[in-house]
Parts: structure tokens; C-alpha cells; sequence
């Protein structure tokens, strides 16, 4: 009897002291923890607690597996404060960044983030949304679809396109009709440009198709992107622009010869040397708009682009051959007008530089003024123009030779 009761005591003895719950486990200064729990069936599950930006709890079946996992994490968070231990709010920190990369690896986040801002510089956010803008829904339509909505857009705005846009649109179609507008490129637009020799035919050609392709974009025709492929074409240089003008004398030889040969070109030769009118703008001139009384004159086909009321004065030279020749309404001339004065002029041995009639009379009336922004509104040209080309090219007095009777 003794011996059994020995026997079960030293059983007893040898049998695994019972763990004590919460278990602790440690690395360092981390700390993890291990809690026993039992389900509604009856059954033990094990629970590893541990902080890192609030409290966080895993659960297992049994205990070797809670004390592995356990170890473990407490290893990592070890790791994690390293030698410059972390402050509670830079875990919190490191934590929702955590959360706001999802699946996605935060080292790797942080990489593209540095090399967008290395690339944009401080404006990633702004680059971001430009790219965004090139990616948006838009309609593809053929060039020539799209140049005919432009035209229909302008004529319904009252612009006269045709007049602008004759000579680039036409050439434009014939080398990029059949294309989409949104699959042409910079290389391609700047070749085209390119084929034309002239300087300022090529510049006013791009200025015309970087018109098109901006309201191709407002439109949706083109992605809403920062510029169009047009905008990034090269302007050509032009060289200096030389202005030639002729003297009184010359111009009242070139009066006299028409006077006598050509009695019917004398109003378009006075509306370009002493009203300063473009070719366009003499050919469409009307009577009815010239009003000799109160020495005064709108320009009925102003070029596009300048004042459409655009009022020149008519100085007592210019209404002495006006009055002469003046109707109540109808065309001033017809519309070779100024090429044949030109061309009967240089005949008879006189000496014309290109567009010196309009040239001139900018000169002379700046000279006789002294007033560039008045000059500039008469003859529907900008200050800058008349600052950069027209200043100091002719005295006063022979101002007053030009103007005088």
C-alpha cells in the first residue's frame, strides 16, 4: 500500500509543471505576448498579442505554433527599432504607409515617388495631371473632318476663314487628310513646315495649323493635354525685315502716270500711298464708306485680326483726288488693282520696292504725327510694329511733302 502511494507521487513529481498564461515571450525590448483561450465548443485556441501602431492579435490551434510565430514577431520588431529606435509616431507613420501601399512594397513606393519628383522636379502633382490629361476621351475624327468643323465653327462665329486660311488649309488636307488629327506628330507637322522655303510663309502656316490643332483640343478632338504636337514645332528665323519707301517726288510721278494713263486706278493708288490700306483691304474698299465731308473713311474689308471699325483720316492730298472720282457706294477698284499700278509705274522706268505704297505712308504719317499708338490704330498695325520698323526712317518736313497738295 505504502509503495503504491510512493509510486504516485513520484509520477506526480516528474509530470511538465502547467504553463501560466499570458505567456511572455522577448527580444531585446520587444515584447510579445501569448494568451490561452477556450471556444464556445470546448476547445483551447491560443492567441500571440503584440503592438506596432495599436494592439494586434493572431490566433492558433495550439500552443507550439503560438510560441514559434510569437518568437518570431518578436525577433522582427526587434529588427525594426534597430540602433535609432523608433518613436511612437514614426511607427504610426511607418504603419499607415504600410496601409496606404496595400500589396504594394513601400521600399518600391518610395522609389518611383523620388524618381517622378527627380524627373518634375517639385512639380510632380502638376505633371501627374497634365499625363492624366493625355489619356482622356476624345473623338477621332480625320483631319479633313476636323478642318471642315473648324471652318463651319468660324464662319458661325462671324470669322472669315476663307480669307485666313485659304492657302494653308487647302495644303494642310492635301498632306494630312486621310489621317486621324489625334495619330499626327510633331516630326510630322515640322517636316511639312519645312518643304516651304520662305521663312514667313512657313511661320504664318504654323501659325495658322497651331490655331487648328488648339481648337482641335477645346473641342475634343485632341487630348486635353498641356500643348498640342503643332505647339511643338520650330518657328523659322526670319531675317530682318528691310522696309522700302519712296520720296514725295516719286510719288507724285507715280500720280501723274496714272492720272494720265489709267484715270480709273487713281482711288486705289491714293487709298494705298496717303491712306496706308493692304492690297486686301483697297480691293475691298466700298464708297459708301468713304466720307469725304467729314474727311473720314472705315475700312470696309479690314484684314482679320485687326479693328473691324478700323476709321482712317484722309488727309486734303488724298480728298482733292478722291472727290474726283467718288460714287455713292460700289467697289473702289477691282482686284488686280494695285498689281497693275504697280506694273504700269515700274514701266515707265520708276522704281518700286515690295509694298512700299503701304510702307511709305506708315513712315511718313509717324514722321508727320509723332504719334506711334495713333499711327498704329490707322493703320491697323501694332505698336511694336511701328517702333521696330518705322521710327526715324523719314524727317517732318518731308512728311509734309508726302501729305501736301
Amino acid at each position: 500500500m505504502l509503495r503504491n502511494f510512493e509510486q504516485i507521487f513520484v509520477c506526480i513529481c516528474m509530470q511538465t509543471p502547467r504553463s501560466k498564461f499570458p505567456i511572455t515571450v522577448k527580444s531585446g525590448s520587444s515584447v510579445v505576448k501569448i494568451y490561452a483561450n477556450k471556444r464556445g465548443d470546448g476547445r483551447k485556441i491560443f492567441q500571440v498579442g503584440w503592438y506596432l501602431g495599436g494592439r494586434r492579435l493572431k490566433q492558433f490551434n495550439d500552443l507550439p505554433s503560438a510560441k514559434d510565430f510569437a518568437k518570431k514577431k518578436a525577433d522582427d520588431l526587434r529588427t525594426q527599432k534597430s540602433s535609432e529606435s523608433l518613436t511612437r509616431n514614426q511607427v504610426l507613420e511607418y504603419s499607415e504607409a504600410k496601409r496606404l501601399c496595400g500589396n504594394e512594397s513601400l521600399l518600391a513606393v518610395v522609389q518611383e515617388c523620388l524618381k517622378a519628383r527627380e524627373m518634375t522636379g517639385d512639380k510632380t502633382i502638376l505633371a501627374a495631371k497634365q499625363f492624366a490629361n493625355t489619356i482622356t476621351h476624345h473623338e477621332t475624327l480625320s483631319v479633313s473632318k476636323v478642318c471642315e468643323l473648324f471652318v463651319e465653327a468660324k464662319r458661325a462665329s462671324g470669322i472669315k476663314v476663307e480669307r485666313s486660311y485659304k492657302n494653308t488649309l487647302p495644303l494642310f488636307r492635301d498632306r494630312f487628310g486621310r489621317l486621324k488629327m489625334d495619330s499626327i506628330t510633331t516630326s510630322q507637322l515640322q517636316n511639312w513646315l519645312n518643304g516651304f522655303d520662305n521663312p514667313g510663309t512657313r511661320n504664318t502656316h504654323r501659325k495658322r495649323i497651331v490655331t487648328l490643332f488648339r481648337w482641335s483640343r477645346k473641342n475634343g478632338y485632341l487630348p486635353k493635354s498641356a500643348t498640342t504636337e503643332a505647339e511643338d514645332t520650330e518657328s523659322a528665323v526670319e531675317p530682318p525685315h528691310q522696309i522700302g519707301i519712296i520720296d514725295g517726288a516719286t510719288l507724285t510721278a507715280c500720280l501723274n502716270v496714272i492720272v494720265e494713263r489709267h484715270k480709273h486706278y487713281v482711288p486705289a493708288l491714293v487709298l494705298a500711298t496717303l491712306c496706308g490700306l493692304r492690297r486686301s483691304e483697297i480691293h475691298g474698299q466700298d464708297w459708301k464708306d468713304i466720307h469725304l465731308d467729314r474727311r473720314l473713311m472705315r475700312v470696309t474689308a479690314a484684314k482679320p485680326g485687326t479693328a473691324q471699325n478700323r476709321m482712317v483720316p484722309i488727309c486734303d492730298r488724298a480728298a482733292y483726288y478722291l472727290e474726283q472720282h467718288c460714287v455713292q457706294s460700289g467697289p473702289v477698284c477691282g482686284n488686280l488693282a494695285i498689281d497693275r499700278i504697280r506694273d504700269i509705274c515700274i514701266t515707265t522706268g520708276l522704281k518700286l520696292p515690295n509694298n512700299c505704297f503701304r510702307h511709305s505712308f506708315i513712315s511718313y504719317r509717324v514722321a508727320l504725327t509723332g504719334n506711334v499708338e495713333e499711327t498704329s490704330l490707322e493703320a491697323g498695325n501694332s505698336p511694336r510694329i511701328i517702333h521696330k520698323h518705322y521710327r526715324e526712317l523719314v524727317t517732318k518736313e518731308q512728311a509734309h511733302e508726302w501729305f501736301s497738295a
